[in-house]
């Protein structure tokens, strides 16, 4: 068995430590199963701590993290129907902004929004309002 130069060994970790990886918890919920499990104020808001997945809410970790269309319009949707039926409650953009602000995921985000508030899907005005507040969120205080 050979062993490779510390060099080609370091290089091989930096590029495992930095290569795009999946989440766990996806996909999240459609926003038709959040209404209907009828969770509503702060039991909806306890039940999306303790669902949505870290990683997404960490503006470092995001970038690393291998989301293809389908699940960004899932992470995004999911976001956009838990504020609106808590209204507007601000720890999910808190935890949403991440996505929203990443170079990475960010336009196919505000992208997926975007499609919900044109569709005629009952949850569609609130998603109008979340793309809003994230892109205040993203724009800062001013």
């Amino acid at each position: 068995m050979t062993v490779p130069p510390p060099a080609v060994a370091a290089l091989a970790l930096i590029l495992a430590s930095t290569a795009a990886r999946a989440v766990d918890g996806l996909p999240l919920p459609s926003c038709a199963e959040v209404q209907a499990s009828k969770l509503v104020g702060g039991a909806l808001a306890e039940t999306f701590d303790g669902r949505y997945p870290r990683d997404l809410a960490d503006p470092r970790k995001i970038e690393r993290i291998a989301l293809d269309a389908d699940a960004v319009a899932n992470v995004a949707g999911y976001l956009a129907c838990v504020a609106g039926l808590t209204d507007g409650d601000v720890n999910v953009a808190d935890q949403g902004i991440a996505l929203f602000a990443s170079r990475r995921h960010g336009r196919a985000a505000f992208a997926a929004l975007d499609a919900v508030s044109r569709s005629g899907a009952p949850w569609a005005a609130g998603a109008r309002a979340f793309a809003r507040q994230m892109r205040d969120y993203r724009r800062g205080p001013g």
